[in-house]
């Protein structure tokens, strides 16, 4: 659900990052400070509920002329109020981290971790991607958890 913010808030970075005059080490920061979210949506666990996040982080974009590097951190602390009120609120907390690195062999590594506790549910997610100069996929790693469902 979440996933989508990131991938929209890498877009943007490399957009400012490309964007911009080239200069060496060109750096974009974006930080906030509980910033509040409401969604309504499908848990992980299929139960429909409004989510209401507070999150604080930040992304950071290094251009340096040869590579690029994109960093994301995110930590949100929610409620999940679900639309059946027999399943109550539950309190969460999630964390999130992506870092991507363009070398200027052209090596791109790409890591993404999320954390979270939603109640009685823990989630784990991690990503790991490594692609060599010649195109080809050295390392593609992926762990997907859910327990308490």
């Amino acid at each position: 659900m979440r996933n989508s913010r990131l991938f929209m808030l890498f877009l943007t970075g490399l957009m400012l990052t490309v964007a911009s005059p080239a200069a060496a080490a060109d750096v974009v920061r974006d930080s906030w400070s509980n910033r509040i979210e409401i969604e309504h949506a499908v848990n992980i666990c299929g139960d429909l509920a409004t989510f209401t996040f507070s999150s604080t982080g930040h992304v950071i974009t290094t251009d340096t002329g040869s590579g690029f590097h994109f960093e994301f951190v995110d930590v949100d602390m929610y409620t999940v109020d679900f639309d059946d009120p027999s399943m109550g609120v539950w309190e969460g907390r999630a964390t999130e981290t992506s870092t991507f690195n363009a070398t200027p062999g052209d090596v791109i590594t790409l890591h993404v971790g999320n954390n979270n506790i939603e109640g009685d549910v823990r989630i784990r997610e991690l990503k790991t991607l490594v692609i060599g100069p010649d195109g080809q996929i050295r390392v593609d790693t992926e762990v997907f958890e859910v327990v308490g469902c």
